[in-house]
């Protein structure tokens, strides 16, 4: 096959097996690598995660957001699931700027903060914290907050 200097892919990898959707990632991969521009159309948002480094975000055939996926993800809340010894500080995590309680039961709670973890950190350090998960940052959620309210026909 000739080397072309731009891909243009829609949907690339519906139909392909997990295997054969991680050869395709390397080709891709191949194919930045060596100098060409890649244009991916995919509603397989953990896909474009992976393998872009800009994203275009189209609503109703407009342009509504554009950047790269880190300038994305630095934006993106983050979600922690943590379990303390005791009892969950709940009316203190409350007061941490950016910090939002989405759930809590007894000694675990769930937490989405926007912005840096900073004041997060200072405010778990006076705890005894047992575990502390963070959800992987996804585009799905920035994604979903454009379409929020939106109604389809």
């Amino acid at each position: 096959m000739h080397q072309p200097r731009i891909y243009i892919l829609d949907e690339p990898t519906t139909g392909l097996d997990p295997i054969m959707q991680e050869v395709f990632y390397d080709l891709v991969h191949e194919a930045r690598k060596s100098g060409a521009a890649v244009f991916l159309s995919s509603h397989i948002l953990g896909e474009v995660q992976k393998l872009c480094d800009r994203i275009g975000i189209i609503r109703q055939g407009r342009l509504v957001q554009e950047q790269t996926i880190s300038d994305l993800l630095g934006d993106a809340a983050q979600t922690f699931v943590i379990s303390f010894a005791g009892p969950a500080p709940v009316a203190e995590l409350r007061h941490v700027t950016g910090t939002r309680i989405l759930e809590h039961h007894g000694n675990h709670i769930t937490v989405q903060v926007k912005g840096p973890l900073v004041q997060l950190l200072k405010a778990l350090s006076h705890h005894d914290v047992k575990t502390l998960h963070s959800s992987n940052l996804e585009l799905e959620a920035d994604f979903l907050q454009l379409y929020e309210g939106e109604v389809n026909p």
